[in-house]
């Protein structure tokens, strides 16, 4: 994502006082809070129809690269420094 002018970043407008939520694993709640933003951002910047051609590179925790895929990306790539967000990331994928 493009942060800035377009978009309002990740985890920046999560409806939680404190982001504890993020800290042992990845819940249903930020993936669907997530998924708004994320496709609030692409309407914004006209890509909404084109994510079902699209190949995401998502450098973070990964809920984003998590709502991309739920919102149908041709292909979602993630990178990120924290083994641990990684890890969080492919759990939470493997059970749906």
């Amino acid at each position: 994502m493009t942060y800035g002018k377009y978009t309002t970043g990740g985890g920046s407008s999560l409806p939680f006082k404190k982001k504890k939520i993020f800290a042992n694993k990845i819940v249903d709640t930020v993936i669907n809070q997530t998924s708004t933003i994320v496709w609030q951002d692409l309407c914004r910047m006209n890509l909404n129809k084109k994510l079902t051609k699209m190949s995401i590179l998502n450098v973070g925790s990964g809920t984003e690269a998590i709502a991309f895929k739920k919102l149908g990306a041709k292909e979602v790539s993630l990178y990120d420094l924290s083994h641990n967000n990684i890890k969080k990331t492919k759990n939470y994928s493997k059970k749906k």
